[in-house]
């Protein structure tokens, strides 16, 4: 399997103070098509106003990343956690049994751009938790990695087989991204161009492959990006009480 899917071609929620992208079902937008891949199960590219930003709000049993691609994303939580995830950073919330956060746009005068990223978790009730880095002191050229499982040595850590890697490459550079058996990838790009076995995708833009198919690709200009590696198949979480997604 190798499936592209572009970015004009994901769904879009429109509300006070917020515009977002939708790569799978949420909200009010479905797509039998594109619920999930794997455990990936929400890509939301989310633009928020000055001042705008989701209230205080629950989740449970779910991973969150949040990726701040542009200003910076004000975080408080019910487990005390206050902080600001600014451009190039990215968080990581475990909601387990329950927690209840707020984010929020803190700039008086310019837009706030993230991905909101939700991992479905291996199991329900685990302890709710929050992690932070800054991606500039990880990522290098090619692949880095950012999340892996639980007990890996990656920098922050999900509850889940998911491996995430950061991926920059400069003009003319070449990577075989082919998944390992039992595996798919899942490429979502946020800057620069690709040559996909003589495809191109630009920005918003994402592959789904496995092994069986493989993935050769070519920088047509730099490039940035996010890498999920995972068990192949659509995967079901069964004895949790998972979380749904819709539009804040």
């Amino acid at each position: 399997m190798k499936r592209i899917r572009h970015a004009n071609e994901r769904g879009q929620g429109r509300f006070p103070g917020l515009e977002s992208r939708h790569s799978f079902s949420f909200g009010s937008y479905y797509d039998p098509a594109n619920e999930q891949v794997s455990v990936l199960r929400v890509i939301n590219d989310d633009t928020l106003a000055a001042g705008a930003g989701f209230p205080t709000h629950g989740h449970r049993d779910m991973e969150i990343i949040s990726w701040v691609l542009d200003g910076a994303l004000e975080h408080h939580d019910s487990l005390g956690n206050v902080g600001s995830v600014r451009a190039g950073e990215m968080q990581v919330m475990t909601a387990g049994t329950g927690i209840q956060h707020s984010e929020y746009n803190g700039a008086k005068d310019s837009s706030l751009r993230f991905l909101q990223i939700w991992i479905l978790p291996d199991a329900g009730g685990h302890a709710p938790r929050w992690q932070q880095v800054d991606l500039a002191e990880l990522a290098g050229d090619g692949l880095t990695r950012v999340i892996g499982p639980e007990g890996s040595d990656a920098p922050m850590t999900v509850h889940q087989d998911l491996n995430l890697d950061m991926l920059r490459l400069d003009t003319g550079a070449k990577l075989d991204l082919t998944a390992t058996a039992g595996r798919v990838r899942y490429l979502h790009l946020t800057e620069g161009r690709l040559d996909i076995d003589g495809a191109e995708i630009g920005p918003g833009d994402a592959v789904a492959v496995d092994a069986e198919a493989g993935l050769q690709i070519e920088a047509l200009e730099p490039v940035r990006g996010l890498l999920f590696d995972m068990v192949e198949g659509r995967v079901a979480i069964t004895g949790a009480d998972l979380d749904e997604p819709r539009a804040a």
